[in-house]
């Protein structure tokens, strides 16, 4: 009965397109900022990885919600919250235990179900409410773990306990909140695990698509609604009727258990996954997988960027092969490594920039999203 009602629906859907193909807007000679069932490009999309001390400030996190909530281009956000995470463990009485060899925390099961409570919970909301209490574009708190968003296995070497290796994102799940609901996704990296070991490569870098099985697509070739950006308060389109309506379709197909299909077969342990691991893959996911190009993928630290020296100034900007060679003659070390090398990953999957900057900065989100100068811009 559901295939059948949602079959009919998208029936009229097409028809009403054969009606339509213009999208009713204010006559003002400008293109219409929600395309109709055409195969028109979409706008690009922006990643943001948010944490630091951009997160841990209760008036920085509170700035950093309402400048989103006035930003019309296309997000993503995935965060992390490690101090909060530690916060209660030490008022639960439950101790850090680090790796000798790596210095890494271990995640046993006890500070994954700690570490779940913490992000997909408290901080994950707290993000959540703080975009929807502005007056522009809505958000919506996931996790790794709701619609099988991202797939993992277990980090190889044994060492550092549940911690997860992406293996699989639903892209076509996310590209349909960004760009049918014109919401704001805000993901916990929190997820679920699925049988299998990590590719070569998988523990360091971000992988590209020909080194993952695909995930299914939630689209059609030629009935997607390709929403882009918000329409102005009070003015009502044809298209945001259609979108509505298909995003229903999407949502009954979703739940028809046969459309389901992971990678490997399910297992019952959840993953503590690092978000700036999971940022990193994510981009690279949906630029290889979707119609969509990523346009930045930006780093919140507390930091103002990579910087030639402990005291030295910050490189505005930074190929490929120069951040290869920082590293290698030591000039980037310790904790950045890992995040130019997120960067240096993502780009090569596709990801137009990549960059690193301090979000403690008056305005940092505006810079970062809309292409001002902030940071370190990482590129081809």
């Amino acid at each position: 009965m559901l295939k059948i009602v949602s079959a009919v629906l998208f029936a009229v859907l097409l028809s009403a397109t054969k009606c339509f193909s213009f999208v009713v807007s204010p006559g003002n000679g400008k293109t219409p900022s929600h395309s109709s069932f055409a195969l028109l490009s979409l706008p690009p999309l922006t990643i943001i990885k948010y944490g630091g001390n951009a997160m841990t400030s209760p008036s920085l996190q509170q700035k950093f919600c309402a400048d989103l909530s006035t930003i019309d281009n296309p997000l993503l956000i995935i965060h992390g919250g490690g101090p909060f995470i530690t916060q209660l463990q030490r008022d639960l009485g439950v101790e850090d235990k680090f790796n000798e060899d790596s210095g890494m925390r271990v995640s046993t099961e006890e500070t994954v179900r700690i570490a779940e409570m913490v992000l997909s919970g408290t901080v994950n909301k707290q993000i959540v409410s703080g975009i929807n209490r502005g007056r522009g574009r809505k958000a919506i708190g996931l996790s790794g773990r709701d619609g099988s968003l991202i797939e993992c296995v277990r980090e190889p070497s044994g060492k550092i306990g549940d911690v997860g290796i992406p293996r699989n994102v639903n892209t076509g799940l996310l590209k349909s909140l960004v760009y049918d609901l014109n919401v704001i996704p805000v993901l916990s990296p929190i997820s679920n695990g699925v049988a299998g070991t990590p590719e070569e490569g998988e523990c360091s870098r971000v992988q590209s698509s020909s080194a993952v099985e695909c995930s299914r697509r939630v689209q059609s070739s030629s009935a997607v609604v390709e929403c882009s950006r918000v329409q102005p308060r009070g003015s009502l389109s044809l298209s945001l009727s259609l979108s509505l309506s298909l995003s229903l379709f999407l949502f009954l197909s979703l739940s028809d258990t046969n459309t389901q299909r992971h990678i490997a077969p399910p297992t019952e342990t959840v993953f503590n996954v690092n978000a700036d691991f999971a940022a990193g893959f994510i981009a690279g996911q949906i630029e290889s997988k979707e119609e969509v190009t990523v346009e930045r993928l930006l780093f919140f630290t507390d930091i103002e960027g990579v910087k030639d020296g402990p005291d030295g100034k910050v490189y505005p900007t930074l190929t490929l092969d120069e951040c290869s060679k920082l590293i290698e003659d030591g000039t980037i070390s310790g904790g950045m490594i890992p995040k130019v090398r997120m960067c240096v990953e993502a780009v090569e999957s596709g990801v137009k920039e990549a960059v690193i900057l301090d979000g403690r900065q008056e305005g940092a989100v505006l810079k970062g999203v809309q292409g001002g100068n902030c940071g370190t811009v990482i590129k081809r």
